[in-house]
């Protein structure tokens, strides 16, 4: 089985963010949750001089110990997050992560985020190490 593929959540409902987190896996794992459209911005649009390239910083919300960490390949946004507010985290992580795409969540059930997020593995959109 290859490796999952991390992922950063922007929840505001930390219920959904945990039960995101667990049915996403084993082919997507959430490594970072962000709790606001702000935070995100905060916590995934800041590089770091110690970040490899394409890798966020770590915030508060970082779920993987620092040893294991791995950059997000894609961000997605929950549905109680402002509409709009994609283009706001975007703009804070670009272009240092050009390739990390900002994607809504289509629905409330893991299993339309996990087609989205498999469309995008398929076409290219989110790269796979």
């Amino acid at each position: 089985m290859a490796a999952p593929i991390p992922i950063a959540l922007v929840q505001s409902n930390e219920d959904f963010a945990r039960y995101f987190v667990e049915a996403l896996r084993p082919e997507f794992e959430v490594v970072h949750v962000c709790l606001s459209a702000e935070a995100a911005v905060a916590e995934l649009g800041i590089p770091t001089p110690l970040c490899p390239p394409h890798e966020f910083p770590a915030g508060g919300n970082a779920l993987v110990p620092p040893p294991w960490r791995k950059a997000p390949r894609a961000v997605v946004v929950g549905l109680d997050i402002e509409p709009g507010t994609e283009d706001a985290i975007e703009a804070a992580i670009q272009p240092e992560t050009a390739d990390v795409p900002v994607v809504r969540a289509p629905g409330r059930d893991a299993d339309d985020i996990r087609d989205v997020l498999r469309r995008f593995v398929a076409d290219g959109t989110i790269t796979v190490e």
